[in-house]
């Protein structure tokens, strides 16, 4: 595909700008904006380029795509291709944009009047009935406090003999502590110092270890990993192995 098609189809998709480049089978360490990957592979000939999207990366089998690398556009050029689909949004577009918003706020406002409704459903003890309910669970063990955590955000990857973890969040994380699992179970490594928003941390395998040992990768590639971040739901990945031939 050339650059003009993917960007066409960033914007009818409304996708954000966040690609994985493969050079001959070779993948990078971090996603990159589309221009990014373009300016990088401008001059190369001869090379095998495929591009991915982040929102597929953990996905079984991913889709890449060829990259035609001498269609790599300028910055005007870029701008172009925006600045038209912009103009092609005619009344049709705006039209089914207030449909949709008119629909969200219907059924807001009837979600507003059932809540509404529940809140004041109360029996002859003034208590309120929901509230009960939960209370009733919480002293049974069926709610844990993990379970209003909300979800780790984070881009997890293996290539070769490293483990790749992006802070996709928008605070810092004070500590992580992660299990690496393959055939013979759990292997533990934990980080004490901060992550920052957007940071890259690089893992060798070899630092994760159980009883003293390091995890046997000659046994073959781990197949989860499952990470713990204060104030988030513990996050478990399971991937295939990234590297050399096999990036793709």
């Amino acid at each position: 595909m050339t650059e003009k098609e993917i960007r066409q189809w960033m914007l009818e998709e409304v996708a954000s700008d966040k690609w994985w480049l493969s050079i001959d089978n070779k993948l990078e360490d971090e996603p990159l904006t589309l221009a990014e990957a373009a300016d990088r592979v401008r001059d190369l000939r001869g090379y095998q380029v495929d591009l991915l999207h982040d929102s597929q990366f953990h996905t079984k089998n991913r889709p890449w795509v060829t990259f035609d690398t001498s269609s790599v556009l300028t910055p005007e050029e870029r701008e172009a291709v925006r600045a038209r689909r912009i103009r092609k949004m005619g009344g049709s577009t705006y039209l089914q944009l207030f449909c949709v918003l008119g629909i969200l706020a219907v059924l807001g406002g009837f979600y507003l009047f059932r809540t509404g409704q529940e809140f004041f459903a109360r029996d002859d003890s003034g208590e309120n009935n929901s509230l009960n309910e939960v209370f009733a669970k919480l002293d049974q063990g069926d709610y844990s406090s993990s379970d209003y955590l909300p979800k780790l955000p984070a881009t997890i990857a293996v290539s070769g003999r490293l483990i790749y973890v992006v802070n996709k969040s928008k605070k810092d994380w004070e500590w992580i502590s992660l299990e690496l699992k393959g055939n013979s179970g759990g292997y533990h490594y934990k980080i004490s110092s901060t992550v920052a928003p957007n940071e890259t941390i690089q893992i060798p395998i070899r630092e994760f270890v159980k009883d003293g040992e390091i995890y046997p990768y000659q046994e073959g590639p781990p197949t989860s990993i499952t990470i713990e971040v204060p104030g988030y739901r513990i996050l478990e990945e399971r991937f295939e192995s990234v590297s050399g031939a096999n990036a793709r």
